[in-house]
């Protein structure tokens, strides 16, 4: 028997920053909005006391883990590099929704087994350019993310799903 209570408990302690990143229709809502989609559609069917398939409770500790990592990470970058000023924080959104993508592409490859030193230190590269700029505030064109993409297209391999893509298809198949 699977329990959400932690999950609905992390949820509202977490409800005013998700609503705010909501109402202020951020790209790092839309990040999350998937993965938060499909954890409230299980806890749903928990609280009607419905079977919950071995499949779907897989899919809800990934993704409550999934959701817990990345959102502490998005948290620490709110409150240590912004001051909690939405503002500036959803100006420099497409950096962080990099930075996390970053993060959950590494964890990907650590998953499957897969993260060469080469992609480690080209990842790590990366990370270290976006959090100087988050750090400094230093302005930055959208065309650092096609560098990055070009150099993470030589060496992360084909079809290479990251948890937030899976969570997309996921979202997809449950029709939510």
């Amino acid at each position: 028997m699977i329990n959400t209570d932690d999950y609905r408990a992390y949820r509202k302690q977490n409800e005013n920053l998700i609503k705010l990143l909501k109402d202020n229709q951020s790209l790092l809502y839309e990040r999350i909005s998937d993965v938060l989609l499909v954890l409230d559609y299980v806890d749903q069917l928990v609280r009607e006391h419905s079977r919950i398939d071995e499949e779907l409770e897989v899919i809800f500790d990934a993704g409550f883990s999934y959701f817990h990592e990345q959102w502490e990470l998005l948290q620490m970058i709110y409150q240590q590099y912004f001051h909690h000023d939405i503002i500036s924080f959803n100006i420099y959104s497409p950096l962080i929704n990099y930075l996390l993508y970053l993060d959950d592409l590494e964890e990907t490859l650590a998953d499957k087994d897969l993260l060469t030193d080469e992609r480690k230190e080209e990842i790590r590269e990366m990370y270290g350019i976006i959090e100087e700029k988050l750090i400094n505030k230093t302005s930055f064109d959208i065309s650092l993310f096609d560098d990055f993409d070009f150099r993470l297209q030589g060496i992360i391999p084909d079809g290479l799903m990251t948890t937030m893509e899976i969570f997309s298809m996921i979202v997809e198949e449950l029709q939510l």
